[in-house]
């Protein structure tokens, strides 16, 4: 096939001034246009214009219609369009141009997605239920299919067979589409390669000014037959005649969007969407993150987590130029949502080792019980509580021979003595910790009453499991009622002295014993008290470094908590940002919510919790297909019934977060409904906690003064009425009337900031 020559001629702001006609030109002027272009032997002529209504000079009408009739070789398009406002479903040219063999019609009409962005062309729209049957029996075909069929010499009903539709509906709009692959850009020259042809297929951009007035000039410059089989398009391309639109590359006139498609068809380089490419393209990805994530922390795994966006970003890029178009959204969200549950896997994995950090420093790993230097900073921090009806009871107990019982028995039957002993001393509110190998020391909160009895029973317990195995171990016990005043370590170092003195197996020391004990303990032991105080100062500097790190841990813990926090919030306004209808609901919202517990007195760290419910509300919808969430028309029982899990999604998200365990009632109650006709779980009354109440009026608020997919937005006092009607049926009477007084407030409020802004 030889090569196509293209022009593309646009009505700009040059050519508007010059032609001695005000706009809309006469038609006679598009009648001596076409005369000369049927003269030059033009193929085809394709007009993005729409001769709709009689002109003031008749003469004009006739001369255009009598043009269209005279031309022998080359075939006309005319445009119509949609009427949006009148009984007819199109708007067509007048009859007296369009009842003609040499013309064909083509829609103009370009669809637009809900962002405005217009990425696809109509093929046909059916027409069964229109009233221009007679014109258009069961297709009416586009520009760019009329035009394509037209060049090509054939039916448009066999050319669209081939090319990949995709349903279209608006409204009472019915259609078939095809996505643009823009191949040639709105420039002075452009060059695209079409594969079927030999050559490639040249577009030229030129006046229209200088096709209907320098036809001379331009054939010194381009050639004497440059128009010769050649297709022309005529389209409006001044700024003042408002066809333009919005691209994923820009601003266009809407005349080059029709001549992408009608490139697309002749060359059968579509655009298409690729659902598998998509998948494997979010898989490779996230299997990406996994191989990388043992590299690095937190920060390293945020660093993988963006480069591997960047991929996917570019991998997407590079289908693109192949004619393949994915969905980068999905495999973003794939990615970040996968980076998540990593991160929260490390996270997880931190905490466990934590506790086991705090397992190794503060228990003996034989005995299970806490060593000697974390009971003594533990007993210190319990002493200082204050027991209601109960004392603080501190007790040393000897099993003596027990080392010697022990000596030759293998390290798990040791183990196993000691897991029996350990059970035994579970007694409730006691701690204990290894003193020696044949001696434990612990505390025990108790009445005098109580404490009495636990004694004997404890004594007797001990007894008991020493003989049941067999093993000739002597339990002594001594004990004393604590002061606050006392030093542990001094009065450890007694009750162990007083013990391996005494002939009962329960003995206690009183306060006036104590303190001679006290006496002679230190009048004898001077020396060996020096070293001891030297000992346990550098014991107390290893445990002041210890318990800092695990501060550091804990900062780290609630640091990390936070960027948790931050990640799921992104992904929240990820999914907002999906809907121009939803982006920045859940920031609203909070806004409004707490605005309400200000109202009821919350406190500070109340209000905190508010706030990242709020923001977080609506994270389980991360989990529904935007087909369900997005639909216009009503939902099935099936479908609402999913929507419904969306608060069920967000607990399992938030689940493995510790620090998000508050909120979570708050997330999943807030569609329940006062009246017990909510979900998940149908809870009425005040059996709903009061910050879902809260939630629930700010979502409702939000979502009607904003709008949705289906339905207008509401003025703020449409929006109070609704919730007055409400009240009592899904929202608290009490907290409706508080929520729509401070929606009022607040709007007077500004009101007079204005007026004192507008005196000032």
């Amino acid at each position: 096939m030889p090569k196509l020559k293209i022009y593309a001629v646009g009505i700009d702001d040059e050519s508007i001034s010059k032609i001695e006609s005000i706009y809309p030109f006469r038609r006679s002027i598009y009648a001596k246009l076409l005369k000369t272009l049927n003269e030059e032997k033009v193929k085809v002529v394709a007009f993005d214009l729409v001769f709709r209504g009689k002109s003031q000079d008749p003469t004009e009408d006739t001369t255009f219609a009598q043009a269209i009739k005279q031309i022998t070789d080359t075939k006309v398009i005319l445009a119509f369009m949609f009427n949006y406002y009148g009984s007819d479903s199109f708007i067509l040219p007048e009859p007296e141009f369009q009842n003609n063999p040499n013309c064909v019609l083509g829609l103009v009409d370009v669809p637009t997605d809900k962002d405005g962005v217009s990425r696809r062309l109509f093929a046909y729209v059916n027409t069964n239920t229109n009233t221009n049957t007679n014109i258009f029996p069961n297709s009416a075909y586009s520009l760019s299919l009329q035009l394509a069929a037209t060049t090509l010499g054939v039916s448009a009903e066999k050319l669209v067979k081939f090319i990949p539709l995709v349903p279209y509906r608006a409204g009472k709009i019915m259609a078939s589409s095809f996505f643009i692959n823009y191949l040639v850009k709105p420039t002075i020259m452009q060059t695209a390669d079409l594969p079927p042809f030999s050559s490639p297929t040249v577009v030229k951009r030129i006046r229209f000014y200088d096709l209907y007035a320098n036809l001379e000039k331009l054939k010194k410059l381009l050639g004497e037959d440059f128009l010769k089989d050649s297709i022309v398009f005529i389209y409006p391309d001044a700024e003042v005649l408002h066809d333009t639109v919005i691209t994923p590359l820009g601003k266009w006139p809407g005349g080059y969007l029709h001549l992408n498609g009608f490139l697309n068809i002749i060359s059968q380089k579509f655009l298409v969407k690729s659902k598998l490419l998509t998948l494997l393209g979010a898989l490779v990805c996230c299997g990406l993150v996994l191989y990388l994530s043992p590299i690095g922390g937190l920060g390293i795994q945020l660093i993988i987590t963006c480069g591997v966006l960047i991929l996917g970003f570019w991998y997407s890029i590079i289908f693109r130029f192949m004619g393949i178009e994915l969905s980068f959204a999905i495999i973003a969200l794939s990615i970040l949502t996968f980076s998540l549950f990593i991160l929260l896997y490390k996270y997880l994995r931190y905490l466990v080792a934590l506790a086991e950090i705090k397992h190794k420093v503060s228990q003996d790993p034989v005995r299970g019980l806490y060593t000697l230097r974390y009971f003594c900073y533990y007993f210190d921090f319990v002493a200082q509580r204050f027991y209601f009806g109960r004392k603080l009871y501190c007790i040393f107990i000897l099993f003596e021979s027990l080392k010697d019982e022990l000596q030759d028995m293998p390290l798990a039957s040791i183990r196993r003595i000691w897991q029996m002993i350990r059970q035994t001393l579970q007694i409730k509110g006691s701690f204990w910790a290894v003193y020696s190998s044949e001696a434990v020391v612990g505390a025990i909160p108790a009445s005098k009453q109580e404490f009495s009895h636990m004694l004997e029973v404890l004594s007797a317990s001990l007894r008991m499991l020493f003989e049941e195995k067999a093993l000739k171990v002597k339990v002594k016990i001594c004990y004393l009622l604590w002061h606050r005043e006392y030093r542990i370590r001094q009065v450890l170092a007694i009750l162990f002295d007083r013990i391996n003195s005494q002939t009962t197996p329960i003995s206690t020391v009183d306060e006036e014993s104590l303190n001679i004990l006290q006496k002679r303990f230190i009048s004898e032991t001077q020396l060996e008290q020096q070293f001891l105080e030297l000992l346990d100062a550098d014991l107390e500097e290893k445990n002041r470094q210890l318990l800092n790190v695990i501060e550091e841990l804990k900062k780290e813990q609630i640091r990390n908590q936070e960027i948790f926090f931050e990640v799921i919030l992104s992904l929240v306004n990820a999914l907002e940002a999906r809907d121009p209808y939803t982006q920045g609901h859940s920031t609203r919202v909070m806004h409004y919510a707490l605005s309400l517990a200000d109202r009821l007195g919350w406190s500070k760290q109340e209000k905190e919790k508010l706030r990242k419910a709020a923001l977080l509300h609506d994270l389980g919808k991360i989990g529904i297909p935007d087909s369900i969430l997005h639909k216009k028309e009503r939902l099935t029982d099936e479908e609402y019934d999913f929507i419904k899990k969306h608060e069920i999604i967000a607990i399992r998200i938030l689940e493995p977060l510790k620090g998000m365990a508050d909120i979570l009632p708050w997330i999943l109650y807030h569609h329940e409904r006062w009246d017990g006709k909510g979900y998940p779980h149908g809870l009425g009354g005040d059996a709903i906690p009061q910050a879902a109440q809260i939630l629930a009026l700010a979502d409702v608020y939000d979502a009607l003064t904003t709008g949705r997919d289906y339905k207008k937005a509401l003025s703020v006092e449409e929006a109070l009425a609704e919730i007055e009607r409400a009240k009592g049926i899904q929202f608290n009477p009490a907290l409706a009337d508080t929520f729509i007084q401070m929606i009022r407030q607040n709007i007077i409020s500004y009101t007079k900031g204005l007026n004192t802004q507008s005196q000032t």
